[in-house]
């Protein structure tokens, strides 16, 4: 299943987080004049601003920011057909991701089912 609803605990280390969509979800106004390359810290904030929990807020830069961009087909969730775009976190637990202000756990990432060069 996708992530309709609340993401289940992801739990080990490092684990999976589907999406890869940004921020699409979250903006709120006109992103392009309050750019940001980190979206953990997007989470923190939308979390801690927003008051919005890590289920709502993930939910917001995957499957529901793929959808603003129209891109809710192919992109946004984990699910059989999509393009496997994922990151893999060096969490306990999915909720941390958002826990850690502009600290960036993303250990590995995948574009297309295949893993992307980190440098």
């Amino acid at each position: 299943g996708g992530m309709g609803g609340a993401p289940g605990p992801m739990g080990g280390s490092p684990g999976p987080m589907g999406g890869g969509m940004g921020g699409a979800g979250m903006g709120g106004g006109d992103s392009s004049k309050e750019p940001t390359i980190s979206m953990p810290m997007v989470l923190s904030l939308a979390c801690t601003q927003m008051k919005m929990t890590v289920a709502e807020a993930l939910t917001a830069a995957t499957i529901n920011g793929a959808h603003a961009l129209d891109l809710g087909t192919r992109k946004g969730s984990v699910e059989v057909g999509k393009d496997a775009d994922l990151g893999f976190f060096e969490v306990d637990d999915y909720r941390e991701v958002a826990y850690w202000f502009g600290a960036n756990h993303c250990a590995a990432v995948m574009m297309g089912g295949r893993f992307a060069d980190m440098m």
